[in-house]
């Protein structure tokens, strides 16, 4: 069987206790993104296990601590696992099988309650140490880390205490990446950071290479701040990215940010979010403007939005969504890489045909 999970410090304590109690065969990192629209680069078969990731129609063992109401009771029928209201999902596990086998782990899941609950310390942000310094050199957006995670995983497994993890040369170099970069990340914040009321607003629209850092740098530099809106340039220069995460300090702030990103087409918990921002109102077909975006975030598209079509045998001049238009260019040209590198993984991913279709759309709009 193999077990899919999230490459950070929760995704990592689930998999060493699943291990202990599950006849695991192979373990596979991915993301909610990736797992819900099909991308993974490995197969996943019927009868894997999921943990700390979106339920999928495939598992037949499911662990995950969040948005567990929205999957019609039919679907889970006959899926083992646990899925239900807890600080972590390594917490789930532990009290789904509560044996000894799991229970030695209960030390690491306890810093996983508090990484997950953002229960921080001014120390646990400037000074991280131990498991907290560990946690902060993995990063799960970048899921292709698996050697590294791999890593991690066996000093857990083994019973390798913090400071042992630390000492091996490929984690010290994480570390001192880390605090090179939040170096960086802390004097960019300074300039260019402003107070707006009470929320704390990043514009980093001019980077290419935006600073990476702790999120909750900013809480203790602007401590009247009770939630942080940063914004960032998309890969689409169409398009911005906005993160929004409340204080967990200044706690006087009542939205729950993943239902306000929802309505800009977003999503995430009850403290934290993201949203894309459109950079014009419409693009137009075999024009591939681009220029440099300066814009908040628009209203939601309505719907009376006109539906994406984006035939090659178009004519020039037909209007398009900009948000629709570009997820479409961007995904082709995904897919295009996929065929062609290793098309034997990515079958299950695109029907008979549809290799030339994609190379028609490309030809027809980026190419010269």
């Amino acid at each position: 069987m193999q077990l899919i999970t999230r490459l950070d410090f929760d995704g990592l304590v689930c998999a060493a206790m699943i291990y202990e109690v599950e006849r695991i065969e192979e373990l596979n990192f991915t993301n909610p993104k990736d797992l819900e629209e099909g991308r993974m680069p490995f197969f996943f078969e019927y009868g894997d296990a999921i943990a700390h990731l979106p339920f999928n129609a495939n598992a037949k063992l499911w662990f995950h601590n969040r948005d567990f109401d929205q999957i019609p009771a039919v679907k889970l029928e006959g899926v083992r696992g646990k899925w239900a209201n807890s600080p972590s999902c390594a917490q789930l596990i532990l009290d789904h099988y509560d044996s000894p086998e799991v229970t030695k782990y209960k030390p690491l899941v306890d810093v996983a309650n508090r990484i997950a609950t953002a229960d921080l310390t001014k120390e646990d942000i400037l000074e991280p140490k131990g498991w907290m310094l560990i946690n902060y050199t993995l990063d799960p957006r970048f899921t292709q880390d698996h050697p590294y995670g791999i890593k991690i995983l066996t000093g857990i497994r083994t019973g390798k205490g913090p400071e042992a993890i630390l000492e091996d040369g490929q984690v010290a170099s994480r570390v001192k990446r880390y605090f090179a970069d939040e170096e960086r990340y802390r004097q960019e914040l300074k300039d260019n950071t402003k107070m707006d009321g009470s929320v704390i607003v990043t514009d980093f629209t001019d980077f290419t290479d935006p600073p990476r850092g702790n999120r909750f740098v900013a809480f203790l530099a602007y401590t009247d701040g009770n939630v942080h809106v940063r914004v960032d340039q998309h890969r689409d220069p169409m398009r911005l990215k906005v993160s929004v995460s409340k204080s967990i300090f200044n706690k006087t702030c009542n939205v729950n940010v993943g239902e306000l990103m929802k309505q800009y087409q977003g999503g995430g918990v009850e403290g934290a979010g993201r949203c894309h921002a459109y950079t014009s109102d419409h693009v137009t077909v075999c024009s591939c403007e681009r220029w440099s975006p300066r814009v908040s975030v628009d209203p939601p598209p309505s719907e009376s939005t006109p539906p994406l079509n984006i035939d090659p045998l178009q004519p020039p001049g037909t209007v398009l969504p900009p948000f629709e238009f570009h997820q479409a260019i961007l995904e082709t040209t995904y897919r295009m890489k996929i065929w062609k590198n290793r098309p034997e993984k990515y079958v299950p991913h695109a029907k008979r045909g549809e290799k030339e279709w994609y190379y028609e759309v490309l030809r027809c709009y980026w190419w010269p």
